[in-house]
């Protein structure tokens, strides 16, 4: 299947003709510049992208459901600064997952160049 920006669930729902219940599962990776910012990210769906808010601070994008639920969220860290992370907000159906990503310590903290967030997200495209 060729995903088209925005419209992979849509396609798997014409596609696969899955069932109620049935899961899809979309990875992204987002690679990390200076001062925390959003490189150019891998996902497998073009509609994904992220946005640095603020220090340790991302908002996600990615194509809406009527049901979902945020997958796995991993740092790649070599300085092994990034010690955990938490959502702050989560919308299936508006398609955004806004997370921090903090130290040992909880203090929000900037992921440093070179780092990748590794992330999923869980849609049910029939609800």
């Amino acid at each position: 299947m060729t995903a088209v920006a925005g419209n992979i669930a849509a396609q798997y729902l014409m596609k696969s003709a899955p069932a109620k219940g049935d899961r899809l599962m979309l990875c992204a990776t987002i690679p990390i510049g200076a001062s925390g910012a959003v490189g150019t990210l891998v996902a497998d769906d073009p509609a994904f992208t992220a946005t640095l808010n603020g220090t340790g601070d991302y908002t996600v994008a990615f194509p809406t459901s009527p049901v979902g639920r945020p997958g796995f969220l991993q740092v790649k860290s070599a300085a092994g600064t990034i010690k955990g992370w938490g959502t702050t907000a989560w919308d299936a159906t508006a398609g955004t997952w806004r997370f921090i990503l903090h130290n040992g310590a909880g203090t929000a903290t900037q992921p440093a160049n070179g780092d990748e967030i590794h992330l999923s997200v869980v849609l049910d495209p029939r609800g």
